[in-house]
């Protein structure tokens, strides 16, 4: 784990709602206390108590480039071994998986990534709880922290067609009432999904993408603490033609008003798209263009509000075994201030990514592709500032691979709460 200021401290919680034939939830602290001595080489300066001059070189001491290969990387796995022979940066040359290019992997006694550290300190405070109780798909889940628990959405097909459920949760993730379905449960044929769900102070503000026939539109809605309706459905985009041409709505709260970000997936106009609301679903302004990625099912965005304008994550397809993660900063307006950034250098596939703020760094969960089983991917988790610095090396949260999807992200304050379908 690399440590740029030197020091951190942190303390995490994680709260994980597996869904499929069920959802539950996780609760898990990490606590960190880290400390890096950066000016300390563990060799006296030259110069100092009777060491040589500079210039003068030391008989006992080789070129690195004279050195054999075969001898600074038995492991191979293309990085040199430390030693002074060497002049490598492999802390473990006998450990093909122990290397500058490794991520750090926790419990496992290791120095994965050879920065010196070895694993971040992970502690269970809490048991998983099931919150649904049918043999329907129940995926998609979004959290909402309403300063004292958590309001949680997702879609769910227990009545045959596929509805928006919700329920809210105390801060240890104990269900408050019975869950509540929230689209038209009399209307026929309905197939509605991927919600977006924010707390705006008084009440819950809620989005999700609606199929009715072959016309799609973006749908919004409020939602008491309790999750009673104080505003009937709104239509906010759409409708348009075609299965799949909007995707992914995703709502932030500024303070004063929303922001509503989503994707067009069509010839036409394709790209992320950004919009302002009132607190009651009005329009304030027209639809601002901010990517013109290309039409492609695998890219997907998550955004957060800092205080003073958009932090934006979204993954682009580049083949079969290659999934780019990119960031990018946008004004309140819309506006973009930080060009797309590439997040991971590198031909693995990450996914889904989830992006959250706590006031100082961004936070990103994402998943990455397990090549090896072809379908199952591990959780990770890091933060970085708004340049796309990490503050550390990629923690791997899950601690075995799945098939998991839909990724969620918040910040309460003092911790995150993680969300996933599994």
């Amino acid at each position: 784990m690399t440590v740029r200021s030197g020091q951190l401290s942190n303390s995490r919680f994680e709260q994980l709602i597996g869904c499929a034939l069920f959802l539950g939830c996780l609760l898990l602290c990490w606590s960190c206390k880290l400390s890096l001595d950066l000016g300390s080489t563990g060799r006296p300066e030259a110069g100092v108590d009777g060491e040589s001059d500079p210039g003068e070189s030391d008989p006992g001491e080789s070129d690195p480039e004279e050195a054999e290969p075969q001898l600074c990387d038995k492991d191979q796995d293309l990085h040199r071994a430390n030693t002074p022979n060497c002049g490598g940066n492999d802390c473990d040359d006998d450990n093909d998986l122990v290397n500058p290019g490794m991520i750090e992997l926790c419990g496992n006694d290791l120095d994965d990534d050879c920065d010196g550290l070895v694993d971040p300190i992970l502690e269970m405070s809490g048991e998983a709880r099931r919150l649904t109780y049918t043999q329907a798909l129940s995926e998609a889940a979004v959290l909402a922290f309403d300063g004292q628990g958590y309001g949680v959405a997702w879609q769910d097909k227990r009545l045959g067609d596929q509805h928006i459920y919700f329920v809210r949760l105390d801060e240890r993730g104990q269900k408050l009432h019975d869950e509540l379905i929230i689209t038209d449960a009399q209307r026929e044929e309905i197939h509605a999904l991927q919600p977006s769900l924010v707390w705006t102070g008084p009440s819950f503000a809620l989005a999700w993408i609606d199929y009715d026939g072959d016309e799609v539109s973006i749908v919004f809605t409020t939602l008491s603490p309790e999750g009673e309706r104080i505003t009937d459905d709104v239509r906010l985009i759409g409708p348009l033609d075609g299965f799949s041409t909007l995707r992914r709505p995703v709502l932030l709260w500024t303070g004063s008003e929303l922001g509503l970000f989503w994707k067009r997936n069509d010839e036409i106009e394709p790209g992320i798209y950004f919009q302002r609301l009132d607190v009651r679903g009005e329009l304030l302004g027209t639809p601002e263009r901010i990517s013109g990625e290309s039409n492609d099912w695998h890219t997907r965005h998550s955004v957060v509000w800092t205080g003073t304008g958009y932090g934006v994550t979204y993954s682009q397809h580049i083949d079969s075994e290659t999934n780019h993660i990119y960031f990018s900063f946008l004004s309140s307006s819309g506006e973009i201030e930080v060009s797309p950034l590439l997040l991971f250098d590198g031909a693995s596939y990450d996914a889904s990514p989830a992006l959250a703020w706590n006031g100082e760094l961004f936070a990103l969960s994402w998943m990455q592709y397990v090549p090896e089983t072809l379908r199952d991917y591990w959780i990770y988790f890091v933060e970085f500032d708004g340049s796309g610095q990490f503050a550390y090396s990629p923690v791997q949260v899950t601690e075995y691979p799945g098939d998991v999807g839909a990724v969620s992200l918040v910040w309460n304050g003092q911790e995150y709460g993680l969300a996933f379908d599994r």
